[in-house]
């Protein structure tokens, strides 16, 4: 059961990150935006890989 509380408190923050990183890119130009999504593509990759989750 703590696992899946986990899993759904995970969720939600991912939701919550997504969510700002929506209203940031509201006031940003399509060259930002994509220097931004490369940039947190970037980390997810980096953040995934070093817990040895296959990307």
């Amino acid at each position: 059961m703590a696992t899946n509380a986990a899993k759904v408190d995970a969720d939600k923050m991912i939701l919550a990150h997504l969510v700002e990183i929506e209203d940031r890119w509201a006031s940003m130009d399509t060259d930002t935006i994509e220097a931004s999504l490369e940039d947190t593509l970037a980390r997810l990759v980096q953040h995934f890989r070093s817990r040895r989750i296959p990307v």
